[in-house]
């Protein structure tokens, strides 16, 4: 809700999740803290309030606002009506209802993308516009969940990394996962302090986590992707921020279309490859040589 001038006098805790900030009032105050950086933005949203002030209609129109932590600009669709003094007959502020149009996108990227690591990539990117992330990486794990791989990994530092052979849950470890997640998302504050819990001592040598402590990394999101009561796979967010994620983090995540994406890119894989073996083995039938 905000007034003629475009101060904010009311952001209810979605919309705030998705500009990234819990303090308002003292931050956003106004919309125009909100907007990109944009002369043709922020001119277009100034004549549709003002239209509104002077005429009372509504307005539906897409815009972008501006994630107040980094500054990624967001795709949004605005839905806005006057409220309207009915003693004075005169409108007295304008209602919206801003809806992230990033659920759209990620629907389109997982209907025409079809290698999986460039569908993994491409969402990766979605997500870093409503909840920041140095690293980005997916986990599969077995069918008896006592196995799991890296997938997919993204960070610019190091690059793309995947493929990694399977390494063996312990029993406690897997059931530990069971009780912490509960099959919802979660988040560790301290990475330091994870790998010193008694089920997890065997993280203290495994290379890649060691990697991600001498890269500086602090905290964690597990998003897990379930199939039949059991993970399937799991999405993790690092940063390099201790206790960075928070509860309203997780519910902008379960708005996302994250689980279908990765199940899309497992079954791609699993199509590329049994392709791939067919093909060998027509290959070796036949004689042919193989480059």
């Amino acid at each position: 809700r905000v007034n003629r001038s475009g101060e904010i006098k009311y952001a209810n805790p979605r919309m705030l999740q998705m500009v990234g900030t819990a303090t308002w009032p003292e931050t956003p105050q106004t919309i125009w803290d909100i907007l990109p950086d944009d002369p043709h933005i922020v001119d277009d949203v100034k004549s549709k309030l003002e239209a509104r002030f002077l005429t009372g209609e509504s307005g539906h129109y897409e815009t972008y606002v501006r994630a107040i932590e980094g500054g990624k600009q967001i795709p949004v669709r605005v839905s806005a009506i006057a409220e309207t003094d009915l003693a004075e007959e005169r409108v007295v502020a304008s209602f919206a209802i801003v809806r992230s149009m990033i659920p759209d996108e990620m629907v389109k990227d997982i209907e025409s993308i079809k290698e999986e690591e460039k569908l993994l990539t491409a969402i990766a990117k979605n997500i870093s516009l409503l909840v920041p992330f140095d690293l980005f990486s997916v986990w599969q794990y077995s069918r008896d969940e006592k196995n799991v791989r890296l997938f997919f990994e993204n960070m610019e530092s190091v690059g793309t990394q995947s493929g990694r052979r399977w390494w063996e849950l312990q029993p406690e470890q897997v059931e530990w996962l069971k009780q912490t997640f509960a099959q919802e998302p979660a988040f560790i504050g301290e990475l330091d302090e994870f790998i010193e819990i008694e089920e997890w001592q065997d993280l203290k040598t495994d290379p890649i986590t060691q990697r991600y402590v001498d890269d500086g990394f602090r905290s964690m999101l597990f998003f897990p992707v379930m199939s039949e009561g059991k993970i399937q796979a799991a999405v993790c967010l690092n940063s390099k921020q201790s206790n960075y994620y928070n509860p309203g983090h997780i519910e902008i995540l379960k708005d996302l279309p994250i689980d279908v994406a990765v199940r899309v890119a497992l079954e791609r894989m699993k199509i590329r490859d049994s392709k791939f073996r067919l093909n060998l083995i027509a290959a070796i039938a036949s004689e042919q040589d193989i480059y």
